[in-house]
């Protein structure tokens, strides 16, 4: 079953009792879809295996 991401942006937003205007949740939709398609490009993106990752700042 698909994910519906505007009852999943509603729901989530309910259960962190954060409000989003009825009318601003096709802009939060879009933007959520914008920042999937962005995540998607940069996942596909193959890294060489000798590429490691870096190391966490600790101050």
């Amino acid at each position: 079953m698909p994910l519906n991401l505007e009852d999943y942006i509603v729901q989530a937003a309910l259960a962190q009792a954060l409000p989003i205007a009825p009318d601003a949740v096709p802009a939060v939709v879009a933007a959520a879809q914008l920042l999937e398609s962005m995540a998607q490009e940069v996942m596909s993106f193959a890294l060489e295996p000798h590429i490691e990752p870096a190391q966490v700042f600790v101050p």
